[in-house]
């Protein structure tokens, strides 16, 4: 509270009139000072005040800085003690307030430090460092000591050339450290140095060889070194090829009586040996893909006698790109892959090596629908499928009499069903591709004659002639009512029995023609006719004197799993139909299914055996 009742009492005092009587002189807090000794003098701003008195700065370290009203003269780096002190003025007693004034170290100002040219026979020079504001010591550095080198104030020239000679100043309390840089020129003439010719190396002939050193009105020492010692590396004079390819070998004559140093180059060629490649493995290549879906492949470098690695490349990324040795097929087309094994040991690069990759689309084919026409309709036009390849189309027909393939149509023939094969040759892209369709021709309805009413005996096979008349030339298939009375044995009706049955009898189709309608007609089979016993031989002297009866037919029926055998024996003329339920079966054995069936034998239309078997 009493705070800030002494900021308002400050505030009001600092507005009042400056007229008032026995007025109180109210300082605000200054601010405290850092500066740099470089600056040497500042003039301070004082802190805020009611009073219009003049001010003076009062200083408590005097080494630090003079005072002259409100400038400072900066002496030394340091800290101290001032005070801001108004003086009287009017109704306002004299005040003053204290703060802090901080010093620190300044940077030193040197004067000119100027570039010195020398004659390397001097062989010393002396260093004169600038003048500076600082008396911190001064030490020095040479930047290039193949040129010169510095002891103190000392320079000791060892060459020719331009030196930096960089001098630094230590720092002290008041000043910190700082730099300055001179150029220093070493004169001396260059030797006249003779030539020193390029040369050419072989690594399986000759590696070896010894340089001659240039001639030289210089006596100083040649130094040899190699830019690339993985290529030529050189010991002393004798250069050694390592490996192909080409480096600079350098030589470096030293300084000697008066002359500078002086360095002459040479251009090294290390031939290689050229590799044994064979094609091996990298052939041709066929690579089938789905369009959309990238197919990779993987491939098979050259043989090679070096031990070089192999790069790949694609004359067209889009189509075949590659990745080390694997190529991604992306889309239908051709590329060459050409493969280039680089330099190793003393084996260099080989010649490229080239082959195809036929990227191949392989494409699913919409067929076309299922055709159903009459016989003797127009030609079919062929529509082909939408294919993404430009292969030629070929048609082919499964059935050439039922439609036939004639240029880019169908024509059609006889009735039935043939498979119609479209298929597109293969191209550079694409990948043969073909699919089927059904052409079904409908056959014309035959013509019937009248299907008349027929006799026959029992076991008698009715004559072809009972047939309809028909204009198709189809086969007959004939079916009966009773086959008790008459059966179709091999499609033929035969009598088996006395009675009445109704036969049923349908055309296939043939030709044009389709599958006839179905006629039926009565069959009426009658006994089988009785023939005359032939007339009894008297016996001869040498016939037995009783006289030996015909056996009568027997027949028998046994099952065996699933098979029921039907034996006949003491055969006649008279026919023997043999029947398992109502179904002509053969004298033999006949596979049957599980269930009650039953066997019966007929010999001359008369039933000699009827047996029930249940079979599992």
């Amino acid at each position: 509270m009493k705070s800030k009742l002494f900021a308002a009492l400050v505030i009001s005092t600092l507005l009042a009139p400056t007229s008032a009587v026995g007025a109180v002189t109210i300082i605000a807090t200054p601010t405290a000072t850092t500066v740099s000794l470089t600056q040497r003098t500042i003039t301070l701003t004082p802190p805020a005040t009611n009073s219009p008195g003049a001010w003076s700065i009062e200083i408590d370290n005097p080494k630090i800085a003079t005072a002259n009203g409100l400038t400072l003269t900066l002496l030394s780096a340091g800290t101290s003690i001032i005070r801001y002190a108004q003086a009287v003025s009017g109704a306002y007693n004299a005040a003053s307030r204290s703060s802090r004034l901080t010093v620190t170290p300044g940077i030193p100002t040197l004067g000119e430090f100027k570039d010195q040219a020398v004659a390397l026979s001097a062989g010393t020079f002396t260093i004169t460092p600038p003048t500076s504001s600082s008396d911190g010591a001064w030490s020095y550095q040479s930047l290039d000591q193949s040129i010169a080198t510095v002891s103190g104030n000392k320079v000791t020239l060892l060459d020719g050339g331009e030196v930096s000679i960089r001098a630094t100043q230590s720092p002290t309390l008041n000043w910190l450290t700082t730099s300055a840089t001179m150029k220093l020129s070493v004169t001396a003439p260059s030797p006249t140095v003779g030539t020193f010719s390029d040369i050419t190396l072989s690594i399986d002939s000759v590696s070896r060889v010894e340089l001659i050193l240039p001639v030289s009105n210089s006596r100083g020492a040649w130094t040899l070194t190699s830019a690339d010692p993985s290529v030529a590396s050189v010991n002393g004079l004798t250069v050694t090829a390592l490996k192909a390819g080409s480096t600079k070998i350098s030589a470096k004559q030293a300084p000697a009586g008066g002359f500078r140093s002086i360095i002459v180059t040479m251009n090294v060629t290390i031939l290689a040996v050229d590799p044994v490649v064979s094609a091996a493995g990298f052939q041709d290549r066929t690579v089938e893909i789905i369009p959309g879906t990238p197919q990779q492949i993987s491939l098979a470098a050259p043989v090679s006698n070096s031990p070089g690695t192999w790069t790949f490349t694609s004359s067209d990324p889009a189509i075949a790109s590659i990745n080390g040795n694997s190529l991604s097929a992306l889309k239908p087309g051709k590329v060459t892959v050409t493969a280039v094994q680089g330099p190793a040991l003393k084996f260099g690069a080989s010649k490229p090596l080239i082959i195809s990759v036929f990227v191949k689309g392989r494409q699913s084919l919409t067929a076309p629908a299922n055709v159903e026409k009459l016989a003797g309709d127009p030609d079919i036009t062929i529509a082909y499928p939408t294919s993404q390849s430009t292969g030629k189309w070929s048609a082919t027909s499964s059935d050439p009499t039922i439609a036939a393939v004639n240029g880019n149509a169908i024509k059609l023939g006889n009735a039935g069903t043939a498979t119609i094969t479209l298929t597109q040759e293969a191209t550079d892209s694409w990948v043969a591709s073909s699919t089927t369709y059904s052409v079904r021709v409908i056959g014309v309805t035959p013509t019937l004659g009248a299907f008349a009413p027929f006799e026959i005996s029992v076991g008698e096979k009715a004559p072809t002639t009972k047939a309809p008349v028909s204009n198709s030339a189809g086969k007959w298939i004939y079916s009966s009512s009773d086959p008790k009375v008459a059966a179709v044995i091999d499609n033929v009706v035969t009598g088996v029995g006395v009675g009445t049955a109704t036969i049923s009898a349908y055309q296939q189709p043939a030709g044009k023609y389709g599958q006839s309608n179905t006629l039926q007609a009565t069959v009426t089979v009658k006994p089988a006719p009785v023939v005359a016993p032939s007339p009894t031989p008297k016996p001869t002297p040498s016939a037995s004197a009783n006289p030996v009866a015909t056996a009568a037919v027997k027949a028998s029926a046994s099952l065996s799993k699933r098979v029921i055998s039907i034996y006949v024996s003491n055969v006649g003329t008279a026919p023997i139909i043999a029947m398992i339920d109502s179904r002509v079966v053969q004298i033999g054995k006949n596979t049957v299914t599980s269930g009650k069936r039953t066997v019966r034998v007929y010999s001359g239309g008369k039933l000699i055996l009827s047996r029930n078997f249940a079979v599992k």
